[in-house]
């Protein structure tokens, strides 16, 4: 349910909404015969797909959604900040900066762990790269009871 702070109107918290995307099979790969001279056969040759049913979230991920993901797998011993920055324990892939090495993110990591800040909680999560994005589908997958594998695994490099 959507809450609201009474002097400002804002809403205080909402709750996600998912679709269910159906599974199918598609064919990939260049159909046209046109060749990248930059990624000349990085599209051949054509090959079947499956992609399995999935849940997708109606909205964008929320300051506060993330930083409860990242706030969960510090707890447990998943992830670790250095200069600022938020990767697998002993990985090299990046998957989040802290507002103390972008200027454009909003999740601060002091004493410990993660907090949103400037009221900023229920706006779009900033400054995730792609594996930060992975663990959190992964994670939010195993939360919800999901099969989250893959090759990186939650959390993993």
């Amino acid at each position: 349910m959507t809450g609201t702070n009474s002097t400002t109107n804002l809403p205080t918290s909402f709750t996600p909404q998912y679709v269910r995307i159906p599974g199918g099979s598609f064919v990939m790969g260049d159909h046209f015969g046109f060749v990248d001279p930059e990624h000349p056969n990085d599209e051949l040759p054509l090959h079947n797909v499956y992609i399995s049913p999935l849940y997708m979230s109606t909205t964008l991920v929320t300051m506060t959604e993330y930083c409860a993901f990242l706030n969960s797998v510090l707890a447990r011993g998943l992830i670790e900040v250095r200069s600022n920055v938020v990767y697998a324990v002993g990985g090299t892939n990046v998957y989040f900066y802290t507002c103390g090495a972008s200027a454009y993110s909003f999740i601060q990591y002091t004493n410990g762990s993660f907090l949103v800040l400037n009221n900023r909680h229920l706006r779009p999560v900033t400054s995730v790269l792609w594996f930060g994005a992975i663990a959190y589908c992964n994670w939010l997958s195993q939360s919800n009871g999901f099969d989250s594998s893959s090759e990186h695994g939650s959390c993993g490099e």
